[in-house]
């Protein structure tokens, strides 16, 4: 049995470890770059939905049976919100109580009221309650009524 106690040159060796460091490297930056890309589209899109906030609600009631509202509405985004729906949601566990549509555009900076009569619709009602607005895009405020 022949034994060989040659081995690989210390400057072959260096360089190797050299070439392996910086594929490795090189491999860990393209992952950083592509995930940091990925993250930049992610958050681009994120930011083109619009932002509006439900300022305040005054209602009309009697005992605790809400018959009308006007709501106020303030856009916060660049992007114009178009205010689709409006719900009325249980406080105990979340149902749709009530829900009516609303076409209602607005823009940066922008105040505005929408009329919610209910008496018109035989309908009432009972505090305390979440309102719900949805814009066309997905964006949604709550405001708790209590």
């Amino acid at each position: 049995m022949k034994r060989y106690t040659k081995g690989v040159s210390e400057l072959f060796g260096a360089v190797l470890l050299i070439l392996i460091t910086a594929s490795l490297g090189i491999a860990v930056l393209y992952f950083f770059i592509t995930t940091t890309d990925q993250l930049k589209t992610t958050l681009t899109k994120l930011g083109d939905k619009c932002s509006f906030r439900i300022v305040d609600v005054a209602i009309n009631k009697t005992d605790s049976l809400v018959s009308s509202m006007i709501i106020q509405v303030y856009g916060l985004s660049n992007k114009i919100c178009e205010l689709k729906y409006i719900y009325v949601l249980n406080v105990k566990n979340l149902n749709i109580t009530y829900a009516e549509t609303c076409d209602l555009i607005l823009h940066k900076g922008e105040l505005k009221s929408v009329l919610l009569n209910l008496t018109s619709k035989n309908k009432k009602l009972r505090l305390p309650f979440i309102l719900r607005i949805y814009s066309v895009d997905g964006s949604y405020d709550d405001y708790y009524v209590g």
